[in-house]
């Protein structure tokens, strides 16, 4: 979901493309084999991929519930983030 936000943010709206599983799973039992014949990190690994497949489900209640409220939304608060990071230019400056 915030994949999405982010790529509406950026003017991106022909959806977020994605690598079936079964592929990704090739990829990271190769990335572990390059780490273990060459000692050298590999950016997708068995290990990796698990964590990124990960289901993560959080919840804000106990916060608002303390009396909290949200500055701005997840969306509008990506939309300013794209648009700072686009008034630094290419190199961050």
């Amino acid at each position: 979901e915030i994949a999405a936000m982010i790529a509406r943010a950026l003017g991106r709206h022909g959806g977020i493309r994605s690598l079936p599983v079964p592929l990704l799973r090739a990829g990271a039992v190769a990335g572990d084999v390059v780490e273990r014949m060459t000692g050298m990190n590999s950016p997708l690994t068995s290990r990796r991929l698990a964590a990124l497949l990960e289901e993560t489900h959080l919840t804000s209640a106990k916060l608002v519930g303390t009396g909290f409220t949200h500055p701005v939304t997840t969306e509008a608060g990506l939309a300013e983030m794209v648009a700072w990071y686009r008034a630094c230019g290419p190199r961050g400056s």
